[in-house]
């Protein structure tokens, strides 16, 4: 049902823009969820959870700090 409200509002815009981008755009991104679910199935429905508690919530209990962030990508980088 995601993909086919996307898809009718791409369209729409395509339509009236004659351009092909955002279509090419949005397969690109359901490829990409599509390859995701086939590795690991209920991806993309728990990263949407996420986003929703997220949004409810204003804050996402399970992140790091800024300082911890900060701290591992410094790690990665080598630094």
């Amino acid at each position: 049902m995601e993909f086919d409200a996307e898809w009718s509002h791409v369209m729409d815009r395509a339509k009236a823009s004659m351009e092909l981008g955002s279509i090419q755009d949005l397969l690109r991104k359901w490829r990409h969820i599509a390859s995701t679910e086939t590795s690991s199935p209920g991806t993309h429905a728990r990263v949407m959870a996420k986003a929703e508690q997220i949004l409810r919530t204003g804050r996402n209990s399970t992140a790091g700090s800024y300082t911890d962030m900060q701290a591992l990508i410094r790690q990665r980088l080598g630094r």
